[in-house]
């Protein structure tokens, strides 16, 4: 995890690399009102090329890995399908397809 946090950023042209987040309008002050973007909306401000070159969302969530008493909880970071290409590194092995919107991965593998 503290390489996940700590680590310096490899990324093409890193200086001009930002990160958004929506925030409560009603209580601008407290410090826990960020948070993730909608969908809608990435794709909207991914599209705005006067403004971004490009873009990818990404979420960090707990899954399950293992099955009954056996299952462990692990940290999982849920992308984009154009995440690896922004960042401009290859992908290694498979990954499961997500499509946004039906709630879980359709359990296709790409590669």
């Amino acid at each position: 995890m503290s390489t996940l946090a700590f680590s310096p950023r490899r990324l093409p042209a890193a200086e001009r690399s930002v990160q958004l987040y929506s925030q409560d309008k009603n209580e601008p002050s407290k410090p826990s009102n960020f948070r993730g973007v909608s969908h809608r909306a990435w794709r909207e401000l991914r599209e705005r090329r006067d403004l971004f070159s490009d873009g990818f969302a990404q979420h960090l969530t707990l899954v399950a890995v293992g099955e009954g008493t056996q299952a462990r909880r692990v940290l999982a970071d849920v992308v984009s399908a154009n995440f690896f290409e922004v960042l401009g590194v290859r992908r290694r092995g498979p990954r499961t397809k997500y499509t946004p919107g039906n709630g879980a991965a359709n359990g296709t593998r790409t590669r």
